[in-house]
């Protein structure tokens, strides 16, 4: 019969059409919950950072008073500290010596009692004063390492406000005058916004290449069962489930064309020959419908 060979054909490329769209259809699915995933971790881990950077920031604020005083204070004292550290070395190196001779004598039995005490006196008098430029200097040391610890965390948190402002969005709010800050805030909702619609647009696009594919093997077997033993309802059935997966492809196409999927090649090739095997398969079921109505007719 005219068109029986043409819809068998048709028919049996619209069932092998479909695998290659559910293929290429769910595997794009998966791959956009992927980088959903994938973009939920780096948002949740950028906005970590901001945060950490925050809370940073307010600490400094908080000891911005002790570490200006602190400042001061090392700079007025630089110099009697370089000296009272010297003078203090030197006095303790000279303690140490005296000690180990005066223990030395002690144990030889060389030096009395009366002198022995007289020395003990001098060594303690010696050890106490010792005590006093020693507390000193760690009294400065201790102001010196707030400050230094004060500046390390300052250097931490410009180091990552530098990292936050190497990109080009965040970039351009500064320049803008935007807070630092707040311009990586900024960038990363417009950013968030910007791959949630095209994470959706992705994910339309595959569930459409999907859908059309569970239409072109409903068609393809109707056409293939119609072909072998004809039937008006498998016969309208095909039009009608060809006629869905055509107007769908065609749309699925259009759609994908029109926010710049062209990157996804395997996803617009499925669509393409989902859309192209459509229109051959219901033009074939067309023709096949016409040939029957004109073997009822003569």
């Amino acid at each position: 019969m005219k068109g029986q060979k043409m819809l068998k054909v048709f028919s049996i490329l619209m069932i092998l059409v479909c695998v290659f769209g559910l293929a290429a259809g769910a595997m794009g699915i998966l791959d956009v919950n992927d980088e959903k995933t994938a973009k939920e971790n780096e948002k949740a881990e950028a906005e970590a950072q901001i945060a950490q950077l925050e809370e940073g920031i307010a600490a400094l604020d908080a000891k911005k008073a002790d570490y200006e005083t602190g400042s001061a204070v090392l700079e007025d004292s630089r110099a009697e500290y370089v000296t009272g550290k010297d003078a203090y070395e030197l006095s303790k190196a000279n303690y140490d010596e005296r000690l180990a001779q005066f223990n030395a004598a002690k144990e030889a039995g060389t030096i009395d009692d009366a002198a022995a005490a007289a020395t003990q006196t001098q060594l303690d008098a010696i050890a106490s004063q010792l005590e006093v430029a020693k507390a000193n200097l760690e009294e400065y040391e201790a102001v010196e390492a707030k400050v230094e610890e004060y500046e390390a965390s300052q250097a931490h948190i410009e180091a990552g406000i530098a990292k936050l402002s190497e990109k080009e969005s965040v970039k351009e709010k500064i320049a803008a005058g935007t807070d630092a800050i707040d311009a990586a805030k900024e960038a990363l909702d417009e950013e968030s916004i910007k791959t949630s619609t095209e994470l959706k647009t992705r994910l339309y696009i595959n569930a459409a290449a999907v859908l059309v594919a569970v239409f072109a093997l409903i068609s393809g077997v109707l056409g293939a069962g119609a072909a072998n033993i004809p039937s008006v309802g498998k016969i309208k059935g095909g039009i009608l489930f060809g006629l869905l997966s055509l107007v769908l492809a065609i749309a699925a196409n259009v759609y994908g064309y029109m926010n710049d999927y062209t990157a996804y090649t395997i996803l617009l090739s499925a669509l393409a020959a989902e859309t192209v095997i459509s229109l051959l398969y219901v033009i074939s079921v067309f023709r096949y419908k016409s040939a029957l109505i004109e073997l009822i007719s003569g």
